[in-house]
């Protein structure tokens, strides 16, 4: 067993699980990052980030805090591809919100309280009730919990009057506009057809 310890820790890098302080999601990415390979480091960092552990802004935060640590470089560079991303997401949910900024205003990783549980939608047009989900075959593929967790979501979704849209990266941009509009057309009380 390998144990690892620090002099002192900045409060911002404590977090609190099951009463036991621990080191925080970014901070520990903040460790691991040193003396591995750049690729599984990006692919950690992809990972935490649509698990939601992290955004870009809060592991930037961390880098900051710790910048004389050794992971820091290793992770400055996987922040400088990912900044520009939608709030702590992936590559699809950031290419949505540019092939669908035509049809702003909406909410990006919009939350809502329906049934005592919190719902983070993707994309959301509240006042149509019209939700985008981006759904990476990586994620979903890979993962039953998220799978399960995704369909209870959009049952919950469903139940409360709102249509989900489930955009992919097989899309190509103007489908994904297409059933979008065709959805907001419906929501707002157009036919289309």
């Amino acid at each position: 067993m390998i144990v690892h310890r620090v002099a002192a820790l900045d409060e911002a890098d404590v977090f609190l699980h099951h009463g036991i302080r621990v080191t925080s999601p970014e901070r520990t990415l903040v460790d691991l990052a040193y003396g591995l390979d750049i690729g599984l480091v990006e692919r950690i960092y992809d990972e935490g980030a649509v698990a939601r552990l992290w955004s870009a802004q809060s592991v930037t935060a961390a880098v900051e805090r710790n910048s004389g640590r050794r992971g820091t470089t290793a992770l400055r560079r996987v922040l400088a591809c990912r900044v520009d991303l939608a709030p702590g997401e992936s590559t699809l949910e950031s290419r949505a919100v540019k092939v669908l900024a035509p049809y702003g205003p909406f909410e990006v990783q919009y939350q809502l309280s329906v049934d005592e549980r919190l719902v983070i939608i993707d994309i959301a047009w509240p006042k149509l009730r019209v939700a985008v989900e981006c759904d990476g075959w990586t994620v979903r593929s890979r993962s039953r919990g998220k799978f399960d967790a995704d369909r209870r979501r959009d049952n919950i979704l469903a139940s409360h009057g709102w249509s989900v849209v489930h955009l992919t990266t097989a899309m190509s941009d103007d489908e994904m506009r297409r059933v979008v509009f065709r959805q907001l057309i419906r929501a707002g009380g157009g036919d289309i057809e």
